[in-house]
């Protein structure tokens, strides 16, 4: 769900470090599951922010060795 996360972050604001590309793909995940604790009718779970730091990750690799 969050994989075209680094891309954009790319459009918005330039040339970011891979690692923080990562930090803010994982917080946003995070970010998001712990708010839908709160959400009636919403379900956090730990295999969503799993996957989606998964997507977030293979997006910056993808970014890093293609850019180069």
């Amino acid at each position: 769900m969050l994989a075209p996360l680094p891309f954009l972050l790319l459009l918005v604001w330039g040339k970011l470090k891979p690692q923080i590309l990562f930090l803010i793909g994982f917080l946003t995940t995070i970010t998001i599951e712990t708010t839908q604790i709160n959400i009636p009718g919403r379900v956090s779970d730990l295999r969503d922010v799993v996957m989606n730091s998964a997507g977030v990750g293979v997006s910056v690799l993808y970014i890093k060795y293609k850019a180069t």
